[in-house]
């Protein structure tokens, strides 16, 4: 008895020890490992494959059967049939595959094994029903805000008669995907016409969703032929797209002589400010009321003012809109153009007010060529403002220069000469002198911001290159910005040659630059339809170190 006593004892006592014994789960560590193709059929490069034949992708493990065949894409497209025989893909085209055909079989980035563990990379093989492959090369980067772009599919579409495609409704031609670094390459191209779309094709279903998915054009279509079979640096610049039709939301009239329009979308500045774009009309008359000035409130693009030379009455009014753009150039729906208003016949008599200034209130280590910008609600009699503006450094110095309107809400002041380094320097604004043009003041009494400059000591300096083809040696636009975003350095090029950046705080920075062919200072990134190219761009794609006293140098900017 005991025996058996001490035996339950030590039972129990070296029980819990076994329990609490340390290691992996059963089955070993988790498996996070990307699946791979290991193996094909026909094998990559293969000619002569006769047209009953079934294709076959074979992967490194166990596949998720539906993701992995609706990553699987064949082009020229083909309708399939799928089967699986254990970790191997059979492909059987439901009607021979045409004779003498180069066909490219791409799987995506949404093929993923059994632990949902997808593609690293899209992965593609060509083969070929005839004697050769097509030999058709196209290659190059995507980026999205500046940054190279991976998993973004690339639509070759081959163009026939027209010059419109519609993305989603038809299929394109060549597919494949960018890799992690935003290269991307399509390869066995057959000569023809192509347009190129990048978009960000999250669910690789060869369906665009604006809403969620951006989308880039190329800045040409290709030619393939025997005289040209490889084309390089095509680059895509993604972005999100709005595609509502650019409508005339409603008009108002504020006072007898302003008129406000409200649209859906940030307009075109260039065709905005064309007086000849506008017709105001009277319900009772047929003269034409001449516009004297158009303007936009600080920061708002969507709302845009029209000031009358002559005073309206309490009446009906109408006014219509001609070739008017949004700022992605899409001209203004023709059922949406116009609208009526009632006037009024009071006077203005609001005062005006100053929206925003550059440089703004306690700023500092601003650059010495800056200038003075002030932006205010409405049109100004001018004259009072330019004499009751000064600019003052901390010793009580009036600083000289020369005033400029844009137009009558944005005064713009430039000094004869660069400001002073590392200088504290104050802008005043007499307002119970300066109105607008019915005589409303500005409602302080005295108005005023202060701004530092830069320590000259501190700069450092950026030398770098343009490379460019002969048809784009005018307007090229070149931006160095902080990754803070906070300092941003731009130069208008007309030519390609070496240049500097002489004075750029020190810091990480982006370059890059694009050819401003509408001469509108902003990166147009064109249109599906009417087709219009996206601007030719170019980023260079290393952080630019920027020290004290010390060139960055060798840098290059190369558009192609």
């Amino acid at each position: 008895m005991q025996f058996k006593t001490l035996w339950v004892y030590l039972l129990i006592f070296f029980l819990p020890l076994n329990c609490a014994k340390k290691g992996f789960p059963p089955g070993g560590p988790a498996d996070t490992a990307p699946p791979e193709v290991i193996e094909t059929f026909p094998p990559n490069g293969s000619t002569k494959v006769e047209p009953s034949s079934k294709l076959k992708i074979t992967f490194s493990e166990k596949m998720q059967k539906k993701l992995t065949q609706e990553a699987v894409l064949l082009f020229p497209p083909e309708s399939l049939e799928y089967k699986w025989e254990k970790n191997s893909l059979i492909l059987r085209p439901k009607t021979m595959l045409k004779p003498n055909r180069t066909y490219v079989v791409t799987v995506g980035t949404k093929a993923a094994d059994s632990r949902n563990n997808k593609l690293k990379s899209s992965f593609s093989f060509a083969f070929s029903t005839g004697d050769f492959l097509d030999q058709g090369f196209i290659f190059g980067k995507v980026f999205y805000n500046g940054r190279p772009e991976g998993s973004v599919s690339i639509w070759a579409y081959l163009l026939t008669n027209t010059k419109d495609i519609a993305p989603g409704k038809e299929k394109p031609a060549y597919v494949v995907q960018s890799e992690s670094n935003g290269k991307y390459s399509l390869k066995y191209l057959s000569n023809g016409n192509y347009r190129l779309l990048a978009v960000k094709d999250v669910n690789f279903d060869l369906n665009w969703d604006p809403v969620k998915e951006p989308l880039s054009l190329t800045f040409s279509d290709v030619k393939i032929d025997e005289g040209s079979l490889e084309f390089e640096n095509l680059d895509f610049n993604l972005s999100l797209r709005d595609t509502a039709r650019f409508q005339l939301k409603e008009c108002q009239m504020l006072d007898n002589q302003k008129i406000k329009l409200a649209f859906n979308k940030n307009l075109d500045k260039k065709t905005a400010y064309n007086v000849n774009n506008f017709r105001v009309m009277s319900a009772t008359d047929t003269n034409r009321i001449k516009i004297s000035q158009i303007y936009f409130w600080y920061g708002d693009n969507k709302n845009l003012y029209l000031l009358t030379e002559e005073k309206l009455r309490d009446a009906e009014y109408k006014v219509s809109v001609a070739n008017l753009l949004d700022e992605e150039k899409n001209i203004l729906a023709q059922n949406f153009n116009s609208c009526q208003f009632r006037g009024i016949a009071n006077p203005d008599a609001l005062r005006p007010k100053i929206l925003a200034s550059i440089p703004i209130k306690n700023q500092i280590n601003l650059p010495l060529e800056i200038g003075m910008e002030i932006f205010f609600s409405e049109p100004m009699y001018q004259e009072s403002m330019e004499n009751n503006f000064t600019l003052k450094d901390s010793s009580g110095n009036t600083v000289k220069g020369n005033n400029s309107w844009e137009n009558g809400t944005h005064f713009k002041f430039a000094p004869e000469q660069n400001l002073s380094g590392k200088m504290t320097y104050s802008v005043q604004l007499a307002t119970q002198n300066v109105s607008d043009l019915s005589g409303n003041l500005l409602p302080d009494t005295l108005w005023n911001i202060k701004f530092t400059t830069v320590n000259p000591d501190t700069f450092g300096s950026v030398s770098f290159e343009i490379k460019s083809m002969e048809q784009y040696l005018e307007n090229i636009i070149v931006n160095l910005s902080s990754l803070d975003k906070k300092q941003n350095y731009q130069k208008v090029l007309d030519k390609s040659g070496k240049f500097i950046f002489d004075t750029v705080i020190p810091g990480k920075y982006l370059l890059d630059g694009f050819v401003d062919l509408d001469d509108n200072k902003k990166y147009s990134f064109g249109k599906i339809s009417p087709f219009e190219p996206a601007e030719p761009f170019s980023i260079h794609p290393d952080t630019i170190s920027v020290r004290s006293r010390w060139e960055a140098a060798g840098v290059v900017l190369e558009f192609k």
